[in-house]
């Protein structure tokens, strides 16, 4: 058997409690170090992981147990006494952290992950039983499932629409929404439960910074109050300096990290210098930018997660060096910033609610943006009085797949990212995807009522997804990261504020400034710029242009069905920045690094 994580990764299969679930343990026998077992005795969650990543609680019928960086004591937060798994959801509405819960009560089984996406379920039918894991791809090895290129074609979109975005690459695998959690009963059967909804959007900007202040705080502590060693980027901009002067005032020795892009115009490094000054008895490690490889760099020999393909593939080698970097500081933990973009800010989809609820508040937001943004006037009031339900928008993507997508100026008008493939995806590959929206189409329902409540929750999903599979390179390397963001009270704080207050044209996000006053220098939020890293890219795409054209020289994808090497490898000889801002180069590379580590020979259906 095949496909399990490397040593230093944590994983976990959790089985019903019945005896037919039995077989999987032996399955399992030579691959976890850690097996534990329900009341009656049976096997219950099995898998591999540090002492310190876990915490357990008695229910009073059972067992509850929280993995992951830095989990918290749950016995503070449960209901005494709890009697079934559903009686759980007062405990996952007030925990920190991040973590996945995992709970036996009364011959039921809990496996819930986080409202993000950053902690993932996945199920499996394995014999006569369905079981749940963390991570996709120890499902995968213990099914000995293939590859499904349905999947592979989604991805080709780069923004892979809700629910789609879901998927797993591998046949049988399902994954289990970030709302919900996945109830195993004594049966072997299993049913998704959906828990948490967005919170409603009412709350004032000051109301919601006190609220974000508070969730942002603990968060950090949760992380921070072992103290020993953290260490936390800084890049001077509005997401990790404030995580920085939080961390600052814990107990643990702090070391900060910053570096930049290639790019001239790039002022992180100027601006993290000025956000460290107010910093005292705090370490610095500052990395030149010009010391860090480029995109593509070993994209024929890079390791990658092979849960799914991972969307910064390109940039694997730079973060394994960035990784090897903060390792050498012996930090227990080190945190990010990433996510904040996500739930500091809103897509202009806002607009399009706010326009029918105060339609002279959102006159006067479409008219700073249409000043920031350029967009032109005929696009914008598409956007804006574009009434078109989520079926109705999904619906009509599927019929636009092949067209040109519109201008980059151009504000989007639906419910996301206008669906394109590029123009060297096969007639296969697009027909493939065409029939996934149109299913999708015939029963979705947005993930929040109001296009800006749906595009929030898209987006945070997949920065929650990417940086998952970052969190496995990294832990490759003996180093745990983590994004406080990413938490469910962060995200809860962060939703519970009316879009119109927490994104402006006039101001650069105002609910983390208003949120972090007094606790971080006002100078500090000065800063309007924000680093464009594409002179990287562009660095890579010439020094690695042989190893790309190599990449598509018979590539997996091709033999797949999904794409037409002969013109890939065509626009790969195109100047490098044709070839950075052509759709869908990315993507395709990602998917074929992916492949390639999967070992597709043997793994294709069929």
């Amino acid at each position: 058997m095949t496909g399990f994580p490397a040593a230093g990764q944590t994983w976990f299969v959790a089985l019903p409690d019945c005896t037919a679930a039995l077989p999987v343990l032996s399955a399992l026998a030579g691959h976890a170090s850690c097996v534990l077992r329900h009341a009656s005795g049976r096997p219950w969650l099995v898998g591999t992981w540090a002492d310190d990543q876990a915490a357990f609680a008695d229910s009073g019928d059972g067992t509850v147990a929280v993995l992951g960086p830095c989990p918290v004591d749950p016995s503070g937060y449960l209901p005494a006494p709890v009697r079934n798994v559903r009686g759980l959801d007062r405990l996952t509405s007030a925990m920190p952290g991040s973590v996945h819960l995992v709970a036996s009560i009364a011959g039921q089984v809990r496996v819930q992950g986080t409202v993000s996406g950053l902690r993932r379920v996945f199920h499996a039918r394995i014999g006569d039983v369905r079981v749940a894991a963390n991570r996709a791809d120890v499902l995968a090895a213990l099914t000995e499932s293939v590859v499904d290129e349905r999947v592979l074609a989604l991805r080709l979109l780069g923004m892979v629409p809700y629910p789609l975005a879901d998927m797993s690459p591998w046949h049988g695998i399902t994954a289990v929404p970030p709302d919900s959690f996945l109830q195993l009963d004594g049966d072997g059967r299993a049913r998704s439960v959906r828990w948490w909804y967005p919170p409603d959007p009412v709350l004032s900007l000051a109301e919601g910074a006190q609220g974000l202040r508070a969730a942002l705080r603990t968060a950090v502590d949760v992380r921070t109050r072992a103290g020993g060693t953290v260490s936390c980027d800084l890049s001077g901009g509005l997401d990790s300096t404030p995580l920085c002067y939080l961390a600052a005032r814990g107990p643990a020795r702090l070391v900060t990290f910053t570096t930049g892009s290639r790019n001239p115009g790039d002022d992180d490094m100027s601006w993290a210098g000025h956000a460290a000054a107010g910093l005292h008895e705090v370490q610095r490690d500052v990395l030149d930018p010009a010391d860090l490889p480029p995109p593509y760099q070993d994209i024929l020999t890079a390791e990658v997660p092979m849960d799914e393909p991972m969307g910064m593939a390109t940039e694997i080698t730079r973060a394994v060096q960035v990784g090897r970097r903060l390792v050498t500081h012996g930090q227990r933990v080190h945190l990010t910033g990433l996510g904040g973009d996500e739930v500091l800010v809103n897509w202009e989809q806002y607009l399009n609610d706010l326009v029918r609820r105060h339609p002279l508040r959102a006159l006067a937001h479409v008219r700073g943006n249409r000043a920031v943004f350029r967009w032109p006037l005929a696009a914008t009031l598409r956007m804006l009085f574009d009434r078109r339900s989520y079926r109705e928008w999904l619906a009509d993507e599927a019929n636009l797949l092949t067209t040109p997508p519109p201008p980059g100026r151009d504000p989007l008008d639906g419910w996301g990212h206008p669906l394109r493939l590029p123009p060297w995806a096969t007639r296969d590959a697009v027909d493939a995807v065409r029939e996934l929206v149109r299913d999708a189409a015939q029963g979705a329902e947005p993930l929040a009522p109001t296009r800006g409540g749906h595009t929030a929750l898209l987006a945070l999903r997949r920065s929650a997804y990417d940086f998952r599979l970052g969190e496995q390179v990294m832990a490759r390397l003996g180093l745990r990261v983590a994004s406080p963001y990413l938490d469910d009270r962060v995200v809860d704080a962060c939703l519970a504020v009316r879009p119109e207050e927490r994104t402006t044209p006039w101001r650069h996000k105002p609910l983390i400034v208003e949120a972090m006053r007094g606790l971080v220098p006002d100078s500090v939020f000065n800063r309007t710029t924000k680093a464009e890293t594409s002179a990287d890219t562009y660095v890579g795409l010439r020094w690695h242009r042989g190893d790309l054209l190599e990449l598509w020289e018979d590539p997996y994808l091709a033999r797949l069905g999904l794409v037409d090497a002969r013109a890939l490898r065509a626009l790969c000889q195109r100047p490098a920045a044709q070839v950075g801002e052509a759709q869908g180069v990315w993507q395709a590379t990602a998917c074929e690094m992916w492949l390639r580590g999967v070992g597709v020979r043997q793994r294709i259906r069929g």
